[in-house]
């Protein structure tokens, strides 16, 4: 099992490139950082922290999207047994919206 350090070591990298590769499908990492600063969204890694329990896998994708009014950290996590899953977090409040499996 991979430990949630990994994972966040795995996001924050993700975070900092995922922005360019998507920004034409409406992608808004490359200003969570700005967003993060201003107080309008948590950290990823508070919030990888306080699921750390439900979050054990591999990150394989992480997506910064806006939904209607709310911003949403989009995670799909390789759990060990092969499924994958994507969890859908609240950027700005931290709830846990929706997990599904692929």
């Amino acid at each position: 099992m991979k430990s949630i350090n990994h994972v966040l070591l795995l996001a924050c990298g993700l975070l900092a490139t995922t922005g360019m590769a998507h920004e034409s499908e409406k992608d808004l990492s490359s200003q969570v950082l700005d967003w993060v600063a201003q107080g309008r969204v948590l950290p990823l890694d508070s919030l990888l922290q306080r699921y750390q329990g439900r979050l054990d896998g591999r990150l394989l994708d992480l997506e910064v999207e806006q939904e209607g009014d709310r911003i949403i950290y989009e995670l799909e996590i390789l759990r060990q047994n092969g499924q994958v899953i994507e969890i859908k977090l609240d950027a700005a409040t931290g709830e846990w919206l929706t997990d599904e499996g692929h």
